[in-house]
């Protein structure tokens, strides 16, 4: 027993820094045709991201035109407009240009693989990733934004 616990006195508690202000969350925008996909995918990283999720590229485009995201994970089977244009979009406009996109798709195909990773993708992983995979990759080109 220390002197303090022997004369009843109370460890003091640890001040807590409620002034200061915590750090943003970074957004990640999730494009996948399939609910549940996206549901999954929310489901694990909103408790540390700010997700917003798209069923087709074209409203991801409209959104990303008033609030660009940080990172963007995508399928690559999308109805609406091939994933092939939707990076060539997001390439054209400089606002956009320096977003990185991570392919998560169900095509293993080297072929489609290395048309992605020449096309813009930064990483391609695919379902069913582990998720430590996916978080592996987001926390890496979050980084690299601070």
């Amino acid at each position: 027993m220390t002197p303090r616990q022997h004369h009843g006195e109370a460890n003091p508690p640890k001040p807590v820094d409620t002034d200061r202000p915590k750090e943003p969350k970074h957004c990640i925008a999730l494009l996948d045709d399939n609910a549940d996909i996206r549901r999954l995918v929310r489901t694990m990283l909103e408790r540390d991201y700010i997700v917003v999720d798209f069923d087709n590229a074209v409203s991801l485009l409209q959104f990303l035109d008033r609030k660009p995201c940080d990172l963007i994970i995508s399928d690559l089977s999308l109805p609406n407009m091939d994933v092939f244009d939707f990076i060539a979009a997001l390439k054209k406009d400089g606002r956009l240009a320096g977003i990185p996109v991570v392919a998560l798709t169900a095509s293993g195909s080297d072929e489609t693989r290395k048309r992605a990773l020449a096309a813009g993708f930064i990483a391609y992983l695919v379902k069913p990733a582990p998720m430590y995979q996916l978080l592996s990759v987001i926390a890496q080109n979050l980084r690299k934004l601070a």
